[in-house]
């Protein structure tokens, strides 16, 4: 017993130490001002947004989202050298009112209020900051990439400037689980249920009605509505669901006829979108 209380505080303390290391070994490589408003532009940044920039160097992100965009920023880096240097950027363009930055270690930073997180970092460590990102930001956030990708977690949308790969993720909602619906026609009952798996934005699934099972097909996310369609014998069923808080409403169209249905989930059946990682308790 005593043993396995040293061996896990161990390992506690290499994972907050290894933490460390990955935050401060990302080399500063200044981004060109160019690349920081592709990358901008490509987040849609706009007046209503809070950008967080992960790694902020000298601060350019974040100073030209609120100076060019309008938007608040955050600017996060481990060595004060460079919070210096984005405070001086930011009293020179006059938008100390808009920004902030602080020393700390990207991986403690609680990014929930940001609507835009860009990074310049590395492969490995945009994978780490991944369940953070899908844990802490609201679906409809935008995450941008000077460089880097997230593996698996494939790009949203993509732009090539100055010779440089700027990748575009979108926090997607969660549509995954158990949905039950019944439907009645002509007196008759049916139950539905409607399985979706998800892992990042995508998803797949099928319907189960009188004990048979449908695949959908051609299954879509935009911000918090599903399409897809089931092949039922000759027929193409179209199906748009709307998600809101725990409801699915979801519209089943056939042959220029329609039928609207709401659908509750199952809260034990909701799926991590981040594979490997602990699911959130939200």
């Amino acid at each position: 017993m005593k043993l396995t209380k040293q061996f896990s505080t161990v390992l506690f303390f290499l994972f907050i130490f290894s933490n460390k290391i990955i935050a401060q070994d990302v080399p500063y490589v200044p981004t060109s001002y160019e690349v920081v408003e592709a990358m901008l532009r490509l987040a849609d940044v706009n007046s209503d947004d809070v950008v967080y920039d992960l790694g902020c160097g000298d601060g350019r992100i974040v100073v030209m989202a609120a100076e060019k965009f309008g938007a608040r920023g955050v600017g996060v880096d481990s060595n004060p050298q460079r919070i210096e240097e984005s405070n001086a950027n930011a009293k020179k363009s006059n938008v100390t009112d808009k920004v902030e930055f602080r020393i700390e270690n990207l991986f403690d930073t609680d990014v929930s209020e940001a609507t835009v997180v860009t990074l310049y970092l590395l492969n490995d460590v945009n994978i780490r900051l991944r369940p953070k990102l899908f844990e802490q930001l609201k679906p409809g956030s935008r995450v941008v990439s000077n460089s880097f990708t997230m593996n698996d977690w494939k790009a949203d949308d993509f732009a090539v400037v100055d010779q440089r790969n700027i990748y575009l993720w979108i926090i997607p909602h969660n549509f995954s689980g158990s949905w039950k619906y019944t439907h009645t026609e002509k007196g008759s009952s049916t139950d539905y249920v409607l399985q979706l798996n998800q892992v990042f934005q995508k998803v797949n699934g099928t319907i189960t009605a009188d004990g048979k099972e449908y695949k959908i097909v051609d299954p879509k996310i935009d911000d918090n509505k599903i399409t897809f369609t089931v092949n039922r014998g000759n027929d193409q069923i179209n199906f748009e669901g709307i998600l809101n808080e725990k409801e699915l409403t979801i519209t089943a169209s056939l042959n220029g006829k329609s039928k609207t249905i709401k659908a509750e989930r199952d809260p034990e059946t909701i799926q991590n979108l981040v594979p490997g990682s602990e699911m959130s308790t939200e």
